[in-house]
Protein backbone atom coordinates (compact mmCIF):
# COMPACT_ATOMS: atom_id res chain seq x y z
CA UNK A 1 0.00 0.00 0.00
CA UNK A 2 2.91 2.61 -0.26
CA UNK A 3 3.14 4.66 -2.99
CA UNK A 4 -0.11 3.47 -3.99
CA UNK A 5 0.09 6.41 -7.18
CA UNK A 6 3.64 4.89 -8.00
CA UNK A 7 5.34 7.64 -7.28
CA UNK A 8 3.00 9.77 -9.23
CA UNK A 9 3.01 7.68 -12.80
CA UNK A 10 -0.69 6.35 -12.13
CA UNK A 11 -1.68 10.16 -10.96
CA UNK A 12 -1.61 10.95 -14.54
CA UNK A 13 2.16 13.42 -13.82
CA UNK A 14 4.47 11.80 -16.11
CA UNK A 15 4.95 12.49 -19.31
CA UNK A 16 6.73 10.14 -22.13
CA UNK A 17 10.09 11.72 -21.41
CA UNK A 18 9.82 10.87 -17.57
CA UNK A 19 9.11 7.85 -18.17
CA UNK A 20 11.94 7.04 -20.26
CA UNK A 21 14.28 8.76 -17.87
CA UNK A 22 12.86 6.86 -14.73
CA UNK A 23 13.17 3.42 -17.41
CA UNK A 24 16.98 4.09 -17.93
CA UNK A 25 17.47 4.63 -14.58
CA UNK A 26 15.45 1.47 -12.99
CA UNK A 27 14.39 -1.64 -15.08
CA UNK A 28 11.22 -1.94 -13.34
CA UNK A 29 9.80 0.96 -15.78
CA UNK A 30 10.74 -1.12 -18.97
CA UNK A 31 7.03 -0.74 -20.24
CA UNK A 32 5.71 1.84 -18.44
CA UNK A 33 5.04 3.93 -20.87
CA UNK A 34 2.22 1.30 -22.58
CA UNK A 35 1.26 0.78 -19.11
CA UNK A 36 0.28 4.44 -18.55
CA UNK A 37 -1.48 4.46 -21.96
CA UNK A 38 -3.52 1.71 -20.86
CA UNK A 39 -4.29 3.10 -17.22
CA UNK A 40 -5.30 6.62 -18.90
CA UNK A 41 -7.58 4.90 -21.35
CA UNK A 42 -9.74 3.02 -18.25
CA UNK A 43 -9.95 6.06 -16.46
CA UNK A 44 -11.15 8.42 -19.32
CA UNK A 45 -13.76 4.96 -20.00
CA UNK A 46 -14.58 5.09 -16.33
CA UNK A 47 -14.56 9.20 -16.56
CA UNK A 48 -12.75 8.79 -13.22
CA UNK A 49 -9.45 10.75 -12.21
CA UNK A 50 -6.50 8.79 -12.22
CA UNK A 51 -5.80 8.91 -8.59
CA UNK A 52 -9.01 7.77 -7.56
CA UNK A 53 -8.94 4.42 -9.71
CA UNK A 54 -5.38 3.56 -8.42
CA UNK A 55 -6.70 4.19 -5.28
CA UNK A 56 -10.29 1.99 -6.11
CA UNK A 57 -7.81 -0.60 -7.67
CA UNK A 58 -5.90 -1.26 -4.27
CA UNK A 59 -9.43 -1.15 -2.79
CA UNK A 60 -10.94 -3.96 -4.95
CA UNK A 61 -7.63 -5.90 -4.68
CA UNK A 62 -7.92 -6.58 -0.79
CA UNK A 63 -10.47 -5.82 1.69
CA UNK A 64 -7.31 -6.04 4.41
CA UNK A 65 -5.54 -3.77 2.41
CA UNK A 66 -5.16 -0.04 3.34
CA UNK A 67 -3.70 2.15 0.58
CA UNK A 68 -1.73 5.14 2.18
CA UNK A 69 -2.36 8.02 -0.04
CA UNK A 70 -1.32 11.42 0.20
CA UNK A 71 -3.27 14.56 1.02
CA UNK A 72 -1.38 17.44 0.58
CA UNK A 73 -4.35 19.66 -0.54
CA UNK A 74 -8.51 19.50 -1.13
CA UNK A 75 -8.12 17.90 -4.36
CA UNK A 76 -6.19 15.22 -3.34
CA UNK A 77 -8.51 14.38 0.04
CA UNK A 78 -11.52 14.59 -2.96
CA UNK A 79 -9.62 12.39 -5.11
CA UNK A 80 -9.33 9.86 -2.24
CA UNK A 81 -12.37 9.83 -1.30
CA UNK A 82 -13.08 9.33 -4.45
CA UNK A 83 -11.99 5.56 -4.75
CA UNK A 84 -14.13 4.14 -2.75
CA UNK A 85 -17.55 5.09 -5.08
CA UNK A 86 -15.25 3.67 -8.37
CA UNK A 87 -16.45 -0.02 -8.99
CA UNK A 88 -13.96 -1.68 -11.56
CA UNK A 89 -14.91 -5.38 -13.06
CA UNK A 90 -12.49 -8.34 -13.12
CA UNK A 91 -11.55 -7.21 -16.40
CA UNK A 92 -10.54 -3.65 -15.43
CA UNK A 93 -8.64 -5.53 -12.55
CA UNK A 94 -6.28 -7.00 -14.54
CA UNK A 95 -5.41 -3.42 -16.53
CA UNK A 96 -2.12 -3.01 -13.66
Amino acid sequence: PWSPLAGGMLAGRWSDGDIGRRRQLQPRYAGAADAVERWERLCADLGEEPTAVALAWLLHKDARLIPIPGTQNLKHLEDNLTADRVTLDAAQMLIS
